[in-house]
């Protein structure tokens, strides 16, 4: 059973496999991961899957990890041309994953809206400011200073986790 506040890929996920007719089993096998891997993630076991995982379940339904990761504002932006090359979405799935990365390691649960706004800011900055050859490293950092300009200014809409 999914979760009401399954987040925003989840629901992509979901519905892209509706529309290619696969079960989670079939998606996982196709995706070459383990038979459980898109059972475990629609349960809520795995909110944050690597970005390998994503690339080979996007490969698997004909998609592209930006358009499965992507809030409903990158999905039309997509859809309408806006972001074209592959670089771009290479970019912005990389952002996602950083950001996701770096929330983990400091056990801090942005909100869906937060979330986006991160990655939204930080695609938008590298991406007409400086081109796009910044590395993981330098992404990781910049995500570590968004998150500390975040819980300085805004900590309220941070949530640290208590496991």
């Amino acid at each position: 059973m999914v979760k009401k506040n399954k987040p925003t890929w989840l629901g992509t996920l979901i519905k892209l496999m509706d529309q290619e007719g696969y079960s989670p089993r079939s998606l996982s096998l196709a995706a070459k991961l383990n038979e459980t891997a898109v059972r475990d993630m629609i349960a809520g076991r795995a909110r944050f899957p690597r970005y390998d995982t994503i690339r080979a379940l996007a490969r698997a339904l004909n998609t592209t990890p930006a358009y499965l990761m992507g809030d409903e504002g990158i999905k039309e932006q997509i859809r309408q041309g806006g972001i074209k090359k592959i670089s771009d979405l290479d970019l912005l799935t990389e952002i996602i994953t950083r950001v996701q990365e770096v929330s983990k390691e400091l056990g801090i649960t942005p909100g869906p809206e937060q979330f986006a706004r991160i990655v939204s800011a930080l695609y938008h900055h590298v991406a007409t400011s400086e081109g796009q050859d910044v590395t993981k490293k330098e992404l990781t950092t910049r995500v570590h200073a968004i998150f500390d300009y975040e819980s300085t200014n805004s900590g309220k809409t941070l949530v640290v986790n208590r496991r």
